[in-house]
């Protein structure tokens, strides 16, 4: 109840008044505030109802509606893009160069609600502070974790749901192409010719056989 009336003292009296400058402020505060009412009120009644649609309203004011950070202790983040609600034509053409037979057929899919995606693949310090171990064979940081199987994945985003209180979980195959293509249509997701491809990924010719910090090559049209 007190953290319901200090949003609400924030939301109604504060910002009404603040100055441009000490908008993001005071709509912070207000944020903390709600996200504790919610934390604590798990009911679903009108109060948590009205409390949710500000924090979208607070969110988009802020630009936060589009990324979103999650701590994960220790210092460690893991930061999210907002991926929209749309429809692709999933799968490739038969035309399409090194193509496997599983692509096909093509065909409409829709997306019907938007999600959020992690940046980077799973580092291995996120991995390491959300389950408390790094089974990872080339050991650093910033790489990704390696040397786990679909169960040691889906334990991951089951222990970091209960540490977050986020819905944490593995993409659909759907929600995977519709995110790496980002409104694309070619071969990859940033054009048809193969040699474009060691400025967006690591593979055996520039690679040194070896795994690489996340975050070292261009971003596709999503930001991932």
């Amino acid at each position: 109840a007190m953290c319901l009336e200090r949003g609400d003292w924030y939301y109604r009296g504060l910002l009404e008044n603040a100055p441009t400058a000490s908008r993001p402020v005071v709509l912070r505060r207000e944020r903390g505030y709600y996200r504790r009412f919610l934390d604590s009120h798990t009911k679903k009644d009108i109060q948590s109802f009205r409390v949710e649609k500000a924090l979208k309203s607070i969110a988009k004011e802020l630009g936060m509606d589009k990324t979103l950070t999650v701590t994960l202790g220790k210092g460690v983040t893991m930061k999210f893009v907002r991926i929209d609600a749309g429809r692709f034509v999933m799968g490739s053409p038969t035309t399409e160069k090194d193509r496997v037979e599983d692509e096909s057929p093509q065909h409409m899919v829709t997306i019907s609600k938007a999600f959020y995606m992690g940046v980077y693949e799973v580092t291995q310090e996120q991995y390491q502070a959300v389950t408390g171990n790094n089974p990872s064979k080339f050991k650093a940081p910033r790489n990704a974790v390696e040397m786990i199987r679909w169960g040691n994945a889906m334990a991951f985003c089951k222990a970091m749901s209960k540490m977050t209180r986020l819905d944490v979980r593995l993409p659909t195959e759907a929600q995977w192409e519709y995110a790496c293509r980002a409104g694309g249509k070619t071969r990859f997701n940033f054009g048809n010719d193969i040699k474009d491809f060691a400025a967006h990924g690591w593979c055996s010719t520039n690679s040194g056989d070896k795994p690489h910090p996340v975050g070292g090559k261009k971003p596709n049209a999503a930001g991932l």
